[in-house]
């Protein structure tokens, strides 16, 4: 398996429920950073904490993998993220309530990979602005 297949399968088991699976893809070391909310997550239990999060806001969420550059050791990934506001919804800029409504988000990962595991990386995420900044 390259690692752009890992990287891929990650996101399936977020599709497949199966948050185990994906923890599998994580170096018990390994460090990432989820921007613009500027979360750090660590190691496999990190991953579980970054999915539930997304979870807890969006019960009904989905993901759609759009594109994968596999660098080898570096693979960017490109994926849609969307689901209706049933949730609470914490960011740097306060929570977002539920409000029913459905959002679509962009996501691109950078992951590092050494030996076949997640050791690093950056998750970009656009879309949710326009949630947090709408009025009232």
């Amino acid at each position: 398996m390259t690692n752009g297949e890992r990287a891929v399968a990650l996101i399936q088991s977020i599709v497949d429920d199966d948050l185990d699976a994906g923890a599998l893809f994580f170096a018990p070391d390994a460090e990432w950073v989820e921007l613009p909310l500027g979360t750090v997550y660590r190691g496999p239990a990190g991953w579980r904490t970054n999915v539930e999060y997304w979870q807890t806001a969006f019960t009904d969420g989905y993901v759609e993998v759009t594109n994968v550059v596999d660098g080898g050791d570096q693979v960017v990934l490109e994926y849609t993220g969307g689901g209706v506001n049933t949730g609470t919804l914490s960011t740097p800029a306060g929570p977002i309530a539920p409000n029913g409504e459905h959002l679509v988000a962009q996501f691109v990962d950078v992951w590092e990979f050494r030996d076949g595991l997640i050791v690093g990386g950056r998750s970009y995420v656009g879309g949710l602005t326009a949630l947090m900044n709408r009025p009232a």
